[in-house]
């Protein structure tokens, strides 16, 4: 069973780079499952995964208060933007040409933007 130490846990995912993996591997597997007809909805479902995950976050806080619950959504913002930044960092330097994107239409990255 060593090998699932290595795998996401509860306590992994409510870290800033768990939960901005999860927000990232999330969309991007479902445009690649579902095809580019979703492209346009990988932002939306990164921002509802990212929010969950900070929602998750505060409900696991054993002395929450309403402090708490008020910063949650910010931080679901802030996994948003790490996940963002994840996604935008292998297209950053290179521009592919419209034949590129055409000859390969399935890619698992592709821009949130």
């Amino acid at each position: 069973m060593g090998n699932l130490d290595s795998l996401f846990t509860i306590t992994s995912l409510v870290t800033l780079q768990g939960a901005a993996g999860i927000a990232w591997f999330v969309p991007n597997t479902l445009g690649w499952l579902i095809g580019s007809g979703f492209d346009k909805a990988r932002k939306w479902v990164a921002l509802v995964v990212a929010l969950g995950l900070a929602f998750l976050a505060a409900g696991l806080v054993p002395d929450s208060d309403v402090l708490t619950w008020v910063i949650a959504p910010i931080n679901g913002l802030l996994i948003f933007a790490t996940a963002m930044g994840i996604n935008q960092f292998p297209a950053q330097n290179r521009q592919p040409s419209q034949t590129t994107v055409a000859q390969n239409q399935q890619r698992f990255i592709n821009s949130w933007a």
